[in-house]
């Protein structure tokens, strides 16, 4: 794998690293962002303004993914109103008030670089952040803990000073005005959100704690915010998991590059994500959407199956095989793309392989058929990418002698059937046969097996 190591260390001591290839992605993000300063579509009053913009966005998202059962809608009258909602839980609400402090304070040490940011002002995020809810809030954690769900171990209670002496000395060189810079900002924030929750330094709180972190280093670099949204969940979470064992920060960069590109691309922060989401669907959509996700779970799980038992066959045990599952398209997505309508974080899943010192990464992903025999049959269908210097590229956009023969994949919720655009052109498919084919092109073409 061709990697790029960069300064900051894990708890392990090994250095954080990301694959070379996703360079270009970060360099080509880092001059459209300089650009829009030069141009004067952003200054310190319109940065500063974009993230108050996406606070409840950022709000919400952030505690969703904790577990939070406010609505988007509960989230913004708590706010704005400060009354409390019957019927929901008090905990929740004290939740969103706490972290809506939070990142007021956050953005305002995102705009103020005279301010340094140290430990106190690490733990004076806590502070807000758990105000009225735990007693040790704002302080480090003195016990051992065990993250739910997951292998990895944070180190002991007595090490985490140490460790987060280290890491605010860290933050303070990337987000010092007078530092010179050489590693991207999203590759800093990225690292720095890692490095905090890697330390899990508080008894509760720390996954809050870094995402305000990571956009405080973007604030101060002068980037517009990431907004980690609960569909981005099972994402996030394979992604961190990753980074702590390996210290590969590729996964998770590349999903901080993604939700930041959005919010250039689309001035998210002008109008709610969750409000362009709001809109009636007919009982006719919401039944063809119903057939139709059953089918794509089902192609996603015959797609995990052949990873599950690919380490079984002695003939490609030379290639490491990971497969990463995202979440299933929502309705309001679906019949957005159904009305050849832009959907954002259209993500399935993605499959990487690794051998022979090559890292080869096919992401399936949600979109409108623009090919009029595909429309015909499909009214959304999972594109196919592959990873490449620039990019993901979709495969019909790519040399056929080095990609698999199918480029999008579809179900005809009239036949019942998979429909598939490749080489051959318009197919139905036996589902089997078509996910072990898939397999069978890229060991050939991509590893010679």
């Amino acid at each position: 794998m061709d990697v790029t190591m960069l300064t900051p260390k894990t708890i392990t001591g090994k250095s954080f690293f990301f694959d070379r290839s996703i360079s270009n992605w970060l360099q080509t993000l880092d001059e459209q962002v300089r650009d829009m300063w030069a141009k004067g579509e952003l200054s310190p009053p319109l940065l500063l303004d974009m993230y108050q913009q996406v606070k409840i966005d950022e709000l919400y998202h952030s505690n969703k993914i904790e577990g939070n059962s406010l609505t988007y809608g509960e989230t913004t009258e708590i706010i704005e109103t400060n009354i409390d909602i019957l019927g929901k839980p008090s905990k929740d609400q004290q939740e969103a008030r706490n972290l809506s402090a939070v990142l007021d304070y956050a953005h305002s040490l995102g705009a103020d670089s005279s301010i340094a940011v140290t430990q106190n002002e690490l733990r004076r995020i806590h502070s807000l952040l758990l105000h009225r809810l735990q007693d040790d809030a704002g302080t480090y954690r003195t016990t051992q803990l065990k993250i739910t769900g997951s292998r990895y171990s944070p180190p002991e209670a007595f090490q985490v000073p140490a460790h987060m002496t280290a890491l605010s000395d860290y933050v303070k060189q990337v987000t010092s005005p007078d530092a010179q810079h050489s590693e991207f900002p999203i590759f800093s924030a990225a690292a720095a959100h890692v490095w905090l929750a890697q330390i899990h330094p508080f008894t509760d709180g720390n996954g809050r704690t870094a995402r305000a972190l990571m956009n405080i280093i973007l604030m101060r670099r002068g980037y517009p915010p990431c907004i980690i949204t609960e569909e981005d969940r099972p994402q996030y979470i394979d992604a961190l998991e990753s980074s702590w064992e390996s210290g590969n920060l590729t996964t998770f960069v590349e999903l901080v590059h993604e939700n930041i590109n959005e919010q250039r691309e689309n001035r998210g922060w002008l109008v709610s994500l969750q409000a362009r989401l709001e809109q009636v669907v007919s009982s006719e959509v919401k039944n063809e959407y119903r057939i139709w996700r059953n089918a794509m779970i089902y192609l996603k799980s015959q797609f995990r199956h052949i990873v599950d038992n690919i380490s079984t066959m002695d003939t490609l045990k030379s290639v490491n095989v990971k497969f990463a599952g995202y979440g299933p398209l929502t309705i309001e997505k679906y019949a957005s793309l159904r009305e050849d309508n832009r959907a954002t974080k259209t993500w399935f899943f993605s499959l990487e392989f690794n051998g022979d010192g090559r890292r080869v990464r096919y992401l399936f992903f949600f979109g409108y058929p623009t090919d009029q025999r595909m429309k015909r049959r499909c009214s959304v269908i999972l594109f196919i990418a592959k990873n490449t210097i620039d990019g993901y590229e979709r495969l019909q956009d790519i040399s056929q002698s080095s990609i698999p023969d199918v480029y999008q994949i579809g179900f005809d919720t009239d036949s019942r059937e998979y429909v598939t655009l490749g080489v051959s052109g318009i197919r139905e498919r036996n589902l089997v046969e078509l996910s072990r084919q898939f397999f069978d092109h890229i060991f050939k073409r991509d590893f010679g097996i």
